[in-house]
Order: structure tokens, then sequence, then C-alpha cells
């Protein structure tokens, strides 16, 4: 048996295929993904930096989500 820890709050945890975040941090993750496509979807022009700046969520977040993507 595996044990890693969750990327965002350093939990222990047993993954699941790939995953690299808990339950609860996955939840939060999800939302932060939807204020992010809601903000581009208003602001199509914006920036990585505007994203932050608007939504309050760390640029970290924001480039893992936008690699994640890719």
């Amino acid at each position: 048996m595996k044990l890693i820890n969750c990327l965002d709050c350093g939990k222990l945890m047993i993954p699941k295929f790939k995953e690299e975040l808990c339950l609860e941090c996955e939840h939060v993750q999800k939302q932060m993904e939807s204020a992010i496509k809601s903000y581009i979807y208003h602001n199509p022009r914006a920036t990585r930096m505007d994203v932050y700046m608007e939504t309050g969520i760390s640029l970290r977040i924001i480039d893992r989500l936008s690699n994640a993507r890719n």
C-alpha cells in the first residue's frame, strides 16, 4: 500500500489511480476551477495575473489547473 501527501494540504492519503489531492482539496479545486472558467468566460482576454487578482486563487493553483488541461 502506497501513501502520499496531498499536494495542497499535505494530508497523508492512499491514492486511487493518479490522484494528487485528498477528497476535501479536490472538492475545493473543482470550485476554484469553476470560478476560473466563469471569470475567463466573461473576460476572454484575461491574463493569468488578471485571474489571480480578481478571483484570489493563487498563481500556483492557476498554473497547475492550466497544465492539467493541456
